[in-house]
């Protein structure tokens, strides 16, 4: 019985996707995890799922994305030093479905001010102290922020970092009408319309899209990941992730990408400043 779902997954998920259940994609040479009830804060897994988004999106839609945000509460499984296969990488983002026959959430995005951009952060790194898988990692952002500051005026700089590695300061002042581009699968960007709820009325963030009209439903948020085929091509944060850690080299010579070095620890986007 396990044979046969292992067929008809390679027959039905992976195979047009032109992956094989048992076929090796990556090495890890240490322990790769995230967990909610543990020190989620010290993750060196979600920073990698945040760039594998980041990357993703940059490299197959043309406008590409400034920031990736992924939530604790989203990734399922962790990575444990040996080879991983297309299914070990799929169960790290398991949950949800999209409109075609590849499970997943799909990836959406929505465009913000920079004021806005503030905002969000700021609600969210106070979200997850009433619940820990709301606690999110980003890749395209830096920030420095006090946590001693008052509400809502903990943010001290935010910066967008780009392909090259530059940095370039986001100015939230209300004078500022540049929209910023932010990432993740649809269920989670469905909160950043809550966010007045979340708040207790004291901010209000409106979705838009890339030409600053509202998007009230985030189902057209998706994004479309061949503009040249008719209807939405989704994309998954799991595939992302495959494709990212197959981009990886391989040190030592067996043919297989080992996970890069640089995730071994956690990467860190808010920087505490005083």
């Amino acid at each position: 019985m396990i044979e046969n779902q292992k067929n008809e997954v390679t027959r039905v998920i992976l195979k047009p996707l032109g992956m094989d259940y048992e076929e090796p994609v990556i090495e890890a040479n240490f322990m790769l995890e995230c967990n909610e009830q543990g020190d989620f804060k010290g993750s060196n897994l979600a920073p990698l799922v945040a760039d594998a988004i980041q990357s993703y999106v940059n490299k197959h839609v043309n406008s590409g994305t400034d920031i990736s945000i992924v939530a604790v509460g989203v990734i399922r499984d962790k990575i444990v030093p040996g080879f991983q296969t297309a299914p070990d990488i799929f169960r790290i983002m398991s949950m949800g479905a999209g409109n075609d026959n590849i499970p997943g959430y799909p990836l959406a995005r929505l465009y913000v001010t920079g004021k806005e951009l503030k905002s969000i952060l700021e609600i969210l790194q106070i979200a997850y102290k009433s619940a820990p898988g709301n606690f999110c990692y980003y890749s395209g952002l830096k920030a420095e922020y006090n946590p001693d500051n008052g509400l809502l005026k903990k943010i001290r700089k935010i910066e967008i970092i780009d392909k090259e590695g530059k940095a370039k300061a986001v100015d939230f002042s209300k004078k500022n009408k540049t929209l910023y581009s932010v990432a993740a699968n649809s269920y989670m960007l469905a909160s950043i319309g809550i966010i007045k709820k979340m708040s207790y009325g004291l901010i209000n963030v409106e979705p838009k899209d890339k030409s600053g009209n509202p998007i009230s439903d985030m189902k057209d948020a998706v994004i479309d990941f061949d503009d040249k085929t008719p209807g939405i091509q989704e994309g998954r944060e799991w595939l992302a992730l495959i494709e990212f850690l197959s981009s990886m080299k391989d040190n030592n010579g067996n043919n297989i990408p080992d996970v890069d070095t640089k995730y071994k620890s956690a990467i860190q986007t808010f920087v505490t400043v005083k």
